[in-house]
């Protein structure tokens, strides 16, 4: 299922089941925005991640994306099930999902969740790296709990990284730099200007760096990216197809964008 707001008790558990039987995670949209919030009090007499447990739908081979909106007893549950969660605060801002006001992500990472970092898609994100939405879970919560020790860069970090393949359960097989483990590894152009002055790697890479400067890609042993260039498809060439796509689809919806200036 998509997500628990368009999915009945019966298909919630039969998903899970297959989840149990298979040995498979079970992933669900659960954003806990005021109105999922208000219809589940109002169909269940819980709110969401309460009629989860009830259902016996958590536990630690489920994926909760989003969850935003949760109160002390929903984090209780996730925590007491070992439910993980994944966050993509590039989404959240950008669709107005009230992240610095209504999100949790301290006091759940205070209860022991395991929360991951993700990117949410295109067209409700626009920025799919990894990197952003690191530098705004750790920068986010400092503002919002007026703290700067809330979310430190090593938290940032490993919410990007372990705790993603926890959440996937991998994290025996990626996640970090370990003997027997794949040979997933980034190399970053330490020498450009955003890496400078450079002292501690770990806060310039969180709150300074970008995509820009990543110079090598690693998956599995195998180079993807060597020299800022994918190795896997000439760039240009999809730059424009994509391009050609995106123009070939706007046209067959007949939606136009009309634009506050004048473009040249």
């Amino acid at each position: 299922p998509f997500s628990a707001d368009y999915a009945s008790p019966e298909l919630l558990v039969a998903a899970k089941r297959l989840a149990d039987h298979y040995q498979t995670g079970l992933t669900l949209h659960q954003s806990n925005d005021p109105p999922s919030v208000q219809a589940s009090l109002e169909r269940y007499g819980k709110r969401p991640i309460e009629h989860l447990e009830d259902l016996g739908v958590l536990g630690p081979n489920v994926l909760l994306a989003h969850v935003i909106g949760l109160d002390d007893r929903e984090i209780d549950a996730m925590a007491r099930t070992q439910t993980k969660a994944v966050m993509a605060p590039t989404a959240a801002l950008k669709m107005g999902r009230g992240t610095t006001s209504r999100g949790r992500l301290p006091e759940m990472l205070q209860k022991g969740i395991c929360i991951s970092l993700g990117t949410d898609a295109g067209n409700n994100s626009n920025l799919i790296e990894t990197q952003r939405s690191m530098y705004l879970a750790a920068v986010l919560y400092k503002d919002a709990r007026q703290s700067t020790k809330v979310v430190p860069a090593e938290t940032a970090l490993e919410l990007a990284t372990i705790n993603g393949a926890k959440a996937l359960g991998l994290d025996q097989e990626i996640g970090s730099i370990e003997v027997g483990k794949k040979a997933d590894l980034v190399l970053f152009d330490t020498k450009r200007p955003e890496w400078r002055s450079l002292f501690n790697p770990v806060n310039t890479l969180v709150y300074n760096a970008d995509g820009r400067s990543v110079h090598t890609v690693i998956v599995d042993g195998k180079i993807v990216v060597e020299a800022y260039k994918p190795c896997y498809a000439d760039e240009e060439e999809l730059i424009q197809k994509v391009q050609a796509i995106g123009e070939h689809l706007l046209a067959r919806t007949g939606v136009h964008f009309p634009l506050r200036w004048p473009v040249v």
